[in-house]
């Protein structure tokens, strides 16, 4: 059984970051290649997928266009309730 890790969020958003890697691991593209398109070090990506800090507006938009998430999918991941 896989247990889900949600994180709560500021303005009470919720992140999926165990369901985000998956995605991302799933679709075959590398965590360097996300951390260069969104301009950030692995490290800072490390912190957003364990909520340490929250994905931004854009960082959310193109992680929907690099990955080819529908708005379900997005809505799953990045504002899971």
């Amino acid at each position: 059984e896989i247990m889900m890790i949600l994180t709560f969020r500021k303005e009470g958003r919720m992140t999926n970051g165990e369901l985000l890697e998956q995605t991302i691991k799933d679709k075959g593209i590398k965590i360097a290649y996300i951390c260069k398109e969104l301009d950030i070090s692995h490290k800072a990506f490390r912190n957003k997928l364990l909520g340490k800090t929250e994905f931004k507006g854009s960082e959310i938009y193109k992680l929907t266009k690099m990955l080819g998430l529908s708005l379900e999918e997005r809505e799953r991941i990045f504002f899971a309730s």
